[in-house]
């Protein structure tokens, strides 16, 4: 599938958060958003996942609008890792990636929906926190643990009809954690699926991201893949940062140095 924004304008309490932008993430790619504090990319995010409703402009998914498709349909299909989930209630950590499933059956859960998350707490590495209590774990083993409640919402074999929206994901990961759930992002992306991440670190975001778009001010600013968009010039005008651009000798995408 693929999710697109036209002349988006949204406003809260007479301040204007974005004004008229567009863009398109589509299938089988990942799209990174970025740019400062307060550009809008979370409420951007909010809005493309159908949680905000837009002052101006319209939400896209295969040129369907947002507003006319079923929600809990698209519940199936669409997961949304956001910036804070808060869960006092004693579950477990198989019973918070159980709740991904919730959407795909009516009253108890079904042999697909066990094997589903029985998958991503292996694929993302948490089988051994199964029981443990949601409310004992850090704070980088919650975001792993929402992350695979996600993956578990939209888990299946056809990723061309599923969208990722994911906001800050690395947020409380080590450096280790933050590429494994950005290679899982991407290897899901490379199957199909349609990501799209809201992401501060810019050499992760040219690293695993097909596609950069940048905000400033609520304006979209910049948009194309890493080695067309990632330039000095840019990032001194959006982040008011002196850097020098490198190519990564292992990667070959840019790499930014503060200078």
């Amino acid at each position: 599938m693929t999710l697109s924004a036209q002349l988006i304008s949204f406003s809260i309490k007479g301040k204007k958060l974005l004004s008229n932008v567009s863009l398109e993430a589509k299938e089988g790619a990942f799209t990174a958003l970025l740019g400062p504090n307060g550009a809008g990319k979370s409420t951007l995010l909010n809005i493309l996942a159908g949680d905000l409703r837009v002052s101006s402009g319209e939400v896209l998914v295969d040129n369907i609008p947002l507003v006319h498709i079923d929600t809990k349909e698209f519940a199936k299909r669409r997961g949304v890792l956001s910036q804070s989930i808060g869960i006092s209630l004693p579950f477990s950590v198989q019973e918070i990636v159980m709740m991904g499933r919730y959407p795909h059956f009516k009253d108890s859960p079904r042999k697909e929906d066990f094997e589903a998350c029985d998958e991503v707490l292996a694929l993302t590495g948490i089988e051994h926190l199964c029981q443990k209590p949601y409310s004992q774990l850090s704070g980088g083993e919650a975001q792993r643990v929402q992350f695979a409640r996600i993956l578990a919402q939209i888990w299946g074999t056809d990723w061309s009809d599923k969208i990722l929206l994911l906001d800050e994901p690395t947020n409380n990961l080590d450096p280790y954690y933050q590429h494994q759930l950005l290679g899982i992002a991407q290897s899901l992306a490379k199957k199909g699926c349609c990501v799209l991440a809201v992401l501060h670190d810019l050499n992760l975001a040219s690293q695993y991201a097909d596609k950069m778009v940048f905000l400033d001010k609520g304006k979209m600013v910049a948009e194309g893949s890493p080695t067309e968009v990632l330039t000095e010039e840019l990032l001194d005008s959006v982040y008011r940062l002196k850097t020098k651009i490198i190519q990564n000798p292992e990667t070959k995408a840019p790499f930014v140095l503060p200078s």
